[in-house]
């Protein structure tokens, strides 16, 4: 019995150990997928921060691509509108040296308020020049006239060629005369 005890207690060791083994086993199986599954973590967060990046630059790209072809379709409205400003500058040339009762003179007038309205729609404006103040920024002084008036200084008195502005931005300065006071 003692030879039978003694066989079942080694054969409960051998149990234990190989139950041991297992656990050990278990748990360094255990440890290496904590391993692996903070590394698959790690890259996750690393592909997940790159895909943000690579989303807000292409928001980023996006808006500059908006605004780029908003400036480039304002660029080219604008040298639209300065190419028929020429055309406007033409008509008043004409109808300043043609006789007032020309036949053809009043459908002339009919395709130069066209002209105008085309431009009206498009928020293109005459700038007022005669009898303002002079401002570089709408104004480009050609001529410079004395006056013995100090209330006339500074003050245009003559306009060679009209000024525009479309919105906010002058598409073209008017061209004046200026009055300068001088004291005697």
């Amino acid at each position: 019995m003692e030879e039978e005890t003694k066989k079942d207690n080694e054969e409960i060791d051998a149990n234990e150990i190989n139950i041991v083994d297992e656990v050990d086993g278990a748990q360094a199986k255990i440890a290496k997928l904590k391993k692996d599954i903070e590394i698959c973590r790690k890259e996750k967060d690393d592909y997940l921060n790159g895909w943000r990046r690579a989303k807000a630059d292409f928001i980023n790209v996006e808006r500059d691509l908006a605004r780029h072809e908003t400036e480039n379709r304002k660029y080219v409205e604008m040298r639209i509108m300065k190419e028929l400003l020429a055309v406007a500058d033409d008509f008043e040339k004409a109808f300043a040296s043609s006789p007032p009762d020309s036949p053809w003179l009043e459908g002339v007038k009919m395709i130069y308020s066209n002209l105008k309205a085309l431009l009206a729609s498009r928020d293109v404006q005459k700038i007022d020049a005669v009898g303002k103040e002079f401002n570089p920024e709408f104004h480009e002084a050609i001529e410079v006239k004395q006056t013995d008036q100090e209330s006339d200084d500074n003050m245009i008195v003559e306009e060679f060629q009209s000024g525009y502005i479309l919105g906010e931005r002058v598409l073209r300065a008017a061209k004046v005369k200026v009055a300068k006071y001088q004291s005697n």
